[in-house]
């Protein structure tokens, strides 16, 4: 089984844009699809990120395609 995982960007949620849309097409193709939930903006770290990614690792393996969706950060 292939296994996608997709990330969302900043200020974004795993719920809108083209997420569910891309979750749902490849289900249907019986892909396993997950769509993390990151800390955003609160708390956005790219240490926060890696302990929410840490928990779909086990879901990492030759067959894995992961997706990601922008980033961006603010200055002051």
């Amino acid at each position: 089984m292939i296994n996608v995982v997709i990330i969302h960007g900043s200020y974004e949620y795993p719920k809108e844009n083209w997420f569910p849309w891309l979750k749902k097409e490849l289900e249907k193709l019986h892909c396993r699809v997950f769509v993390p939930k990151f800390p955003t903006p609160e708390n956005q770290t790219l240490e926060n990120w890696f302990r929410i990614f840490e928990n779909y690792e086990k879901y990492l393996n030759e067959d894995t395609v992961v997706v990601g969706h922008s980033i961006q950060t603010l200055t002051k």
